[in-house]
């Protein structure tokens, strides 16, 4: 031992400030690896390995019995936990660095015949989640839309290219988007591993430092005027101030923005400013096309906006694209909902005109078109909602009606009233969510007890 510190052999140094209890005595607990070959033969590991030259050998995770360092010999030593999981996650990150965009790019390319069916307004969450809001930003743009971009019947090129490729523009965007979180994580984990050893190191400090002055103050008696209280619990502190412990304001912006406890100059809720990178991503993880009833798959099977001949219902592969399989027919709290949305302005029932009297059939979309039947099919409705057509029972409005319309795509039956609410204010189908061009109408007879209808 030469001034309290060890004297290292050879391939072995002191420990650094991440090892901070070997550090703080000197020992020499640091191996520096040469080859993989050295770690093999000293660790007596077949599969050891040495990563970064100057480090602990890598070892498996059966090795890592500590957290600054593993396993070890006379002649070697293994990587602890938080090295190996570094270790690791470097190399994974690398690798996806490398190789991810080999899949990307096989499904960009498959993907390229499948668009999405515009079904409502993008324009205020455009599908590259990195790119558009931050080119808006740099250029000063602000969106400008009525929300009813939906409802065009031209096809615009700077807008409709973006849905004729949509599920490779979402690939292309999901890939771009898992480079920068590799990235962000990356980054923050380096941050992170900094931020570790300097607070190690200032803990280790402050330690020293309690230890010195509990030393002092045992051996030379000194009273509270000379030393802080609260750092010398031996001095005589009669007659002290009031002792508050305050908190150092670099902390703030070490790791956590926003107010602390007993901080009163701001009212936000604390937040970790090194994962901003992480949140910021998180917030704008892409999200899937809404079907897959665009591009040419779409027009080659009649779902496309533009198509000439318009897809009506009958194929369930087809009604499967457009991933809208589920119902809300039990569900109370959704009709409920949709009920006050609906119905919340609308006059007394006394005031409500006849169904032939009602004037909205103006405000509704161009898109959507009527065709009057003189009777519904039961093979043709959906048979939650055909129950209650045969019960006169609205499912939205719970209430009898005259008229009744069919949702040609889903086969869900509503009342004439409610249809025109709904379609007047551009909203889909609201058990299931779909979007239909024809919609069915009916005037149903007085008998309640008809027997069912069967197609001929």
């Amino acid at each position: 031992m030469t001034d309290n510190r060890c004297v290292c052999d050879t391939s072995w140094r002191h420990a650094g400030v991440t090892d901070p209890l070997n550090w703080w005595y000197g020992q020499c607990s640091q191996f520096e690896c040469v080859s993989d070959v050295s770690c093999q033969k000293d660790l007596r590991l077949p599969h050891a390995t040495c990563p970064t030259k100057g480090w602990n050998c890598l070892c498996d995770i059966w090795h890592t019995n500590g957290f600054f360092a593993g396993y070890s010999t006379p002649g070697a030593q293994c990587m602890g936990v938080s090295f190996f999981l570094g270790e690791h996650i470097v190399n994974l990150s690398r690798a996806l660095f490398v190789y991810a965009w080999i899949p990307f790019g096989v499904l960009f390319v498959l993907l390229l015949p499948v668009g999405e069916r515009q079904v409502r307004c993008d324009c205020y969450h455009p599908k590259f989640k990195l790119f558009v809001p931050a080119w808006r930003w740099l250029r000063g743009i602000q969106p400008n839309c009525d929300s009813t971009c939906h409802e065009r019947r031209r096809w615009d090129h700077s807008k409709d290219w973006v849905f004729e490729f949509a599920w490779s523009v979402f690939i292309l965007d999901t890939c771009v988007w898992c480079y920068a979180m590799v990235f962000a994580m990356w980054l923050v984990g380096i941050l992170l591993c900094v931020v570790l050893a300097v607070t190690i190191l200032i803990v280790a400090l402050i330690v020293a430092f309690c230890f010195a002055m509990v030393h002092l103050c045992s051996d030379s008696g000194v009273d509270c005027g000379s030393f802080d209280c609260v750092m010398c619990p031996y001095c005589d502190c009669t007659g002290c101030g009031d002792l508050t412990m305050v908190h150092n304001p670099v902390d703030d912006y070490l790791l956590f923005g926003g107010s602390r406890h007993g901080v009163t100059s701001s009212s936000r809720c604390p937040k970790c400013v090194l994962c901003w990178p992480v949140t910021f991503l998180l917030v704008r993880t892409p999200s899937p096309p809404a079907n897959m009833w665009g591009g040419l798959i779409g027009r080659l099977i009649g779902t496309h906006l533009f198509s000439q001949t318009p897809y009506v219902s009958g194929s369930w592969c087809i009604d499967l694209l457009s991933f809208r399989t589920s119902g809300a027919h039990d569900d109370g709290e959704w009709r409920t909902q949709l009920q006050d949305y609906i119905w919340r302005n609308a006059p007394e029932a006394a005031e409500i005109p006849p169904p032939e009297q009602i004037v909205v059939r103006v405000q509704r979309p161009a898109r959507v078109e009527f065709k009057p039947r003189k009777d519904f099919h039961k093979e043709d409705c959906d048979p939650s909602t055909w129950e209650d057509f045969q019960q006169n029972h609205c499912w939205l409005c719970e209430e009898s009606k005259g008229e009744w319309a069919m949702w040609c795509v889903c086969g869900h039956l509503l009342c004439r009233g409610c249809t025109d609410e709904l379609t007047s204010r551009h909203m889909p189908c609201p058990l299931c969510r779909k979007v239909s061009l024809v919609i069915l109408t009916t005037v149903r007879t007085n008998s309640l007890h008809q027997p069912l209808m069967q197609r001929p």
